[in-house]
């Protein structure tokens, strides 16, 4: 029987069945357990099915720009990752997004459901305003039998009253970069003269919350992304303390290490995560202990370990794992061409806003996923916990599911479990 010992041996988990047992009880389980073993659904998709997940899509995603007024270090577009384009300063014409706005509109107009959301993104979306507010007013009446909402991704760093004002009226979904403490942020995002970008942006958050506190806390969110070199306890004090951004939802990220040279001659810091989850746990059992609320980043540092909690409950596994199903969103560059997402490489689209999708493309794509995970994923001890998508695997064109990728994920997914069950053990998840 496959099985991973965690927790010093104190736990089983038994990957075959999906389960996590006390390892005292596993001959009773042997001997009583589960008959039916974790199902792994396998799937073709053809055409019809593809059409039948477009007429539910969620959302649109324009890029305003490819340029940006920041040179950050990590940026994925700063020419330190192997797959992805450069900073340029291409921009959408008002031609290409009607026209994907018109594309759009007709392949959902019919549908029962009449939602949708409009995305924009760069570079640094904030570099052309104006276009954003064409696209708005044109998408309004276009999708004039539709509730519209809108979500806008940016540096944080040009916002000025004008901007507050319409992004108020239309209600704005807004988030902005901040990488923590000024010493961290101003590491990284830097503008094009190398100077930090960290006392802009907090003035900004500041001139929001003046503008309107009820819209700032509603409406504005933080993502902060750090190399693995940067431990929890170097920026959670600035997240858990300063009242300009403590009470706004703040995502972690980490800097990806694949196919890059950014971590090139930077030392690894082996135990780095381990220090880093002891920090974390400590605080949250002592907020446990003393019956106080967690603060938003705690809340958003421990969902992973949530999701573990939701993981554990499945008994049927698809070989779609996590991708999108292009019924999520749908990114459209400069160019006009369409792409599953804002994140996937330039190379691989699924169509174009004057021909429309190419189901064909989209066909292929979508199966050659699936083949691979069915060929490299059905016999991994951790694949109920593993979540890839098209954006993880993509390179140049192609799906590669890299055996070192793949190591990095088991062992920190078993690390996971056993910290899984100390937070299971207080009470916390």
């Amino acid at each position: 029987m496959e099985q991973l010992l965690l927790d010093d041996g104190r736990y089983l988990y038994l990957p075959h069945y999906n389960k996590l047992i006390n390892s005292e009880f596993k001959d009773l389980f042997r001997k009583f357990g589960l008959s039916e073993n974790q199902k792994y659904e396998q799937h073709y998709f053809n055409r019809d099915f593809i059409q039948r997940k477009l007429k539910n899509l969620g959302q649109i995603i324009f890029q305003i720009t490819q340029d940006c007024n920041l040179r950050c270090k990590y940026c994925i577009f700063s020419g330190k990752y192997y797959y992805k384009r450069n900073h340029t300063n291409k921009n959408i014409s008002f031609e290409v997004a009607k026209e994907g706005i018109n594309k759009i509109y007709d392949l959902i107009k019919d549908r029962q459901r009449k939602e949708f959301a409009l995305g924009f993104y760069g570079g640094e979306p904030m570099l052309n305003v104006s276009i954003i507010k064409n696209i708005v007013a044109y998408a309004e009446k276009r999708f004039r039998d539709f509730k519209l909402s809108y979500y806008l991704t940016t540096n944080g760093t040009l916002v000025n009253l004008d901007h507050l004002d319409f992004f108020l009226k239309k209600n704005f979904k807004i988030l902005i970069s901040l990488d923590g403490p000024k010493a961290i942020h101003d590491r990284h995002r830097v503008f094009r003269n190398d100077t930090g970008s960290h006392d802009v942006v907090m003035a900004n958050l500041l001139k929001i919350k003046s503008f309107n506190e009820t819209y700032y806390y509603g409406n504005i969110n933080l993502i902060a992304t750090f190399p693995d070199y940067i431990k929890i306890s170097e920026y959670y004090d600035f997240f858990e303390n300063n009242p300009i951004v403590n009470e706004l939802d703040v995502t972690v990220g980490l800097v990806d290490s694949r196919d890059t040279c950014f971590y090139d001659g930077i030392e690894s810091k082996d135990n780095l995560r381990d220090e880093s989850v002891e920090y974390l746990f400590q605080r949250i059992k002592y907020k446990c202990n003393e019956e106080l609320s967690l603060s938003p980043i705690e809340k958003n540092l421990i969902k992973p370990y949530k999701k573990i909690d939701e993981a554990l409950t499945k008994r049927c596994l698809h070989d779609t794992s996590g991708t999108c199903l292009f019924d999520s969103r749908v990114f459209v560059d400069c160019h006009g061409m369409f792409h599953v997402c804002e994140k996937i490489g330039s190379v691989s689209p699924i169509g174009n806003v004057q021909d429309g999708f190419d189901l064909e493309r989209m066909q292929n794509m979508l199966n050659r996923f699936c083949e691979l995970v069915r060929s490299s994923c059905a016999t991994c001890n951790v694949r109920s916990f593993c979540r890839i998508c098209f954006a993880n695997i993509e390179r140049n064109g192609e799906f590669v599911l890299d055996s070192s990728w793949c190591r990095e994920k088991r062992d920190i997914t078993e690390k996971m479990l056993s910290e899984y069950i100390e937070l299971k053990r207080e009470g916390v998840i």
